[in-house]
Formats: C-alpha cells, sequence, structure tokens
C-alpha cells in the first residue's frame, strides 16, 4: 500500500516557502515575483477568480497586476497586450482568463503567451 499525503500540509508548506521567498527577494531590494492577469469582458466567473487570485497574491506577498480589457477590444489589442507583458521584466507570469470573447481566437491568444512566463500551461 502506498503512502498517504496530507495535502493540506504540503500546500501550507508551499505558501510559505513562497512567502518567505518573495519577502527575501523584497528585503533584498529585488524584484517580487509578479503575475499579470488579463481579463476580456466582464464574464462573472472570471471575475471571481480574478479576486480569489488577487487574495492569494496578496497574502504569498507576491506581486498581481490585473488588466481588465473591454469586451469589444479586438485579438489585435489583445495580442498586443500579451506581447507587452511577454517583454516586461518586472512580469515573471502571465495568466489570460478564459473564456475570451468570441470574436477572438483563444488558440492565437493561449500561443502568444511565452512559454517562460505561462502560468496555466495553455501554450501548445
Amino acid at each position: 500500500m502506498g503512502n498517504i499525503i496530507n495535502v493540506k500540509e504540503l500546500a501550507a508548506k508551499y505558501k510559505e516557502d513562497i512567502k518567505a521567498f518573495a519577502l527575501q527577494r523584497e528585503k533584498d531590494g529585488k524584484s517580487v515575483p509578479t503575475l499579470a492577469t488579463v481579463l476580456v469582458g466582464d464574464d462573472e466567473g472570471s471575475k471571481y477568480y480574478l479576486e480569489s487570485q488577487t487574495k492569494v497574491a496578496k497574502s504569498l506577498n507576491l506581486g498581481k497586476v490585473n488588466i481588465t480589457l473591454p469586451q469589444e477590444t479586438t485579438e489585435e489589442e489583445l495580442l498586443s497586450t500579451i506581447n507587452d507583458l511577454n517583454v516586461d521584466k518586472n512580469i515573471h507570469g502571465i495568466m489570460v482568463l478564459f473564456p475570451v470573447p468570441k470574436h477572438i481566437d483563444g488558440k492565437k491568444v493561449s500561443a502568444a503567451i511565452a512559454k517562460e512566463k505561462d502560468i496555466d500551461g495553455v501554450n501548445p
């Protein structure tokens, strides 16, 4: 029989390690790991998830940049925003909240996120 893993304990330890890491970087004058989230439109589920993420980031002393774009944002505008985040040295992770509006190709959006900053692993 295998070992039983207490996931709650494990998660709590990881969270404490992350918080300590971020606090030490801040104390050392280094950049704090920062997540950028991009929401296009006003999907209620996505907005709720965004609020939850923001609370977790704050509790871990991580940086958080929330970008909210209007429903009528074009695909080109969204891809440009993602590109700006890809090259921003102060952004360490990017997450686009899905669903995106129907006039935007979600596959193109996923592929536009730099692999090294792709928090959700959506880049094919």
